[in-house]
């Protein structure tokens, strides 16, 4: 965990050779950004990254990648994917995460879901819409960037999909993953969006709500969130189910709850919903 003015800069430097020393038992290195809350009072004053520090770290970084890839052909040390999002600098492709091996710990899942929905692209006919469908897709403040981008690629005929970057004021602004929000600040951010547009539905992530329940962290249920906003929600896993859900089907009552969208930003909890679907 990478903390500025800390354990950065030529500290981090030193920390890299040294743990490089223990090849082969090191197998690969994650380096992730501090995160805060609103609420953390009473402890060390930590401070957060801001765009430059995120790019000098990614560029610091970059220069032992680019040393282990001529080394070994492996990338070995990987940036969590906020170290991207926050500096502006290009997602890595794929080949750069050797099989994303930190993947629980939030390594490559945007570059994974990137990937995932190009796949879809390529292999999925959307339908023919007959009537106008609207729909909103709901996201953290710090992925919505490259979710817009994605949905700009669409282009089905009645078809109208709307990204809404929830602000986390249940944590605090400073929380902005997908995996973080909260089923209140979901509704209000759905709800101001209806002031000025009807919508057929809402796709929300399934990082938001806990493991194998449909509870968002602030104890709202799904089915609550229905109800509050007037509109189905479904959930989806992946790039390519998120896709899916929005051409192939519009937004049918059978779509509800049977798909689930990971975003980019949680935890092992990804990994189980894939085994879980493999048994």
């Amino acid at each position: 965990v990478l903390c500025p003015g800390l354990n950065d800069g030529d500290d981090l430097d030193n920390t890299i050779r040294q743990l490089l020393e223990h090849r082969p038992y090191l197998q690969s290195l994650a380096i992730v950004p501090v995160g805060l809350t609103d609420f953390r009072e009473g402890c060390y004053p930590l401070k957060l990254f801001d765009k430059d520090g995120a790019k000098a770290v990614v560029k610091q970084v970059e220069k032992w990648q680019k040393k282990l890839q001529a080394e070994t052909s492996s990338t070995m040390i990987y940036l969590s994917d906020e170290f991207y999002l926050l500096s502006g600098e290009k997602i890595p492709p794929a080949e750069n995460y050797d099989g994303f091996p930190q993947l629980d710990n939030g390594i490559g899942l945007t570059r994974n879901f990137i990937e995932d929905w190009k796949v879809a692209v390529d292999e999925v006919q959307p339908d023919k819409f007959d009537k106008e469908v609207n729909l909103l897709v709901i996201s953290g403040k710090s992925i919505a960037p490259v979710f817009q981008e994605l949905l700009d690629m669409i282009d089905v005929p009645n078809l109208s999909v709307q990204l809404v970057p929830v602000v986390n004021e249940y944590f605090g602004h400073s929380v902005n993953v997908s995996g973080l929000l909260t089923g209140i600040d979901i509704k209000n951010a759905v709800l101001a969006a209806k002031k000025d547009k009807n919508f057929d539905g809402v796709i929300i992530p399934q990082s938001a709500v806990r493991n194998g329940e449909d509870v968002f962290l602030d104890d709202m249920t799904v089915k609550e969130l229905e109800e509050q906003i007037s509109l189905p929600v479904a959930l989806a896993l992946e790039g390519r189910d998120l896709y899916k859900l929005i051409v192939n089907r519009g937004f049918g009552a059978e779509a509800c709850h049977t798909e689930k969208l990971y975003t980019w930003q949680s935890n092992a909890g990804y990994t189980r919903l894939k085994e879980e679907e493999n048994e």
